[in-house]
């Protein structure tokens, strides 16, 4: 087994509101296979800032298949000094391989005792928002214009581990501590990318509303700014947040809309006036110029002017009789600009649960 110490040039002044208070530890393994009961792990790979916040990485990588325990044994009594334990998809891979690898040896799984930050599972609600295809941690990294040393994949690593065993060859050893360092360095300076979650989870004030004529412009303050601005269009609205600004516009549509009526039972239609009554009022209108209401033609039409909103609600349900989209729904913009500042906070919501 070897044990490598590295300092590095990253520095995080302040850490992000949704850190948990206390000290962090990153944590990456590197392994043989996917599958813990056939595979082992060759490097595991932790990341821990000092009181001025600069990283440092140290990691234990084995020599042997006989290194595995103590590697484990090693890493698990290190990780026992800290309070926060930080990573990428760990709960998925890296938490249970490695507890399943410990219960082997009869080790005492430290980790569980940490607050658990998987920053996969934090980040994750706003793939659409910053436009990735796929989530995983080199996508984030290069949204976040974080620049790595490392190619290569940890699939394509496992060959050259088994090199490694066998010759002991320095360029290997160089390419498997390199993807593993690149990993953890890299899960330090995504960690302001847990403020995208803030979006999701409410974290802006109301600020401002304008209605300029042609759209209505609605921004909120963030409680914690994004590093770098993102955007998202759903139904003709778009939405984005650049530094500690987030802000919905909506071109308005001006003319005529139409909120259904659920119980048309009670309704009759006039087909002359274009209109429904109550069956209570329609006993004084002429049998020839009513008809049962259905569900196609009790509506109440509005002559107005609204924006799309993502969902129907009680005064968000009208709807454009004249187009073929479908769920499409409006809100009269008479009462938006009216309505109390919770109102646009649920507004806000509604959209950015959408994308």
């Amino acid at each position: 087994m070897k044990t490598f110490t590295r300092s590095t040039d990253i520095k995080i002044e302040i850490m992000p509101a949704r850190l948990p208070e206390g000290r962090i530890l990153l944590f990456d393994i590197e392994t043989t296979g996917l599958k813990k009961e056939t595979t082992r792990i060759y490097l595991i790979g932790c990341g821990f800032f000092d009181a001025e916040g600069q990283l440092t990485v140290k990691q234990w990588l084995t020599d042997t298949p006989r290194d595995e325990r103590t590697v484990m044994e090693e890493f698990l009594e290190f990780a026992a000094g800290f309070d926060v334990l930080v990573h990428f998809n760990g709960d998925r891979f890296d938490i249970p391989y490695t507890e399943y690898r410990a219960s082997l040896y009869d080790l005492k799984f430290t980790l569980d005792a940490l607050e658990n930050v998987d920053i996969y599972r934090e980040i994750k609600c706003a793939k659409n928002l910053l436009g990735l295809e796929r989530m995983n941690q080199k996508s984030v990294e290069r949204f976040m214009k974080i620049r790595r040393e490392d190619e290569m994949g940890g699939g394509e690593l496992i060959p050259v581990y088994y090199e490694y065993e066998r010759f002991h060859r320095e360029e290997a050893q160089r390419l498997l501590l390199l993807h593993n360092f690149c990993d953890v360095e890299g899960m330090a300076q995504l960690l302001p990318s847990l403020s995208y979650k803030s979006l999701f989870a409410g974290g802006f004030a109301f600020s401002d509303l304008k209605d300029t004529g042609s759209r209505i412009e609605i921004t909120y303050t963030l409680s914690e700014n994004v590093p770098y601005p993102v955007s998202g269009n759903i139904s003709g609205v778009r939405v984005w947040a650049d530094e500690d600004t987030f802000a919905i516009e909506a071109d308005i549509f001006e003319g005529v809309l139409a909120r259904a009526v659920p119980d048309c039972k009670n309704y009759y239609y006039l087909p002359d006036e274009d209109m429904i009554i109550h069956k209570d009022v329609a006993q004084f209108v002429s049998k020839s110029r009513r008809q049962k209401a259905t569900a196609k033609n009790c509506v109440v039409k509005k002559t107005g002017r609204f924006i799309r909103t993502p969902l129907p609600a009680p005064d968000a349900d009208f709807y454009d009789p004249e187009s073929s989209e479908k769920n499409v729904y409006y809100i009269d913009v008479t009462k938006i600009m009216h309505a109390d500042k919770n109102k646009f906070l649920q507004y806000a919501m509604d959209f950015l649960l959408l994308l």
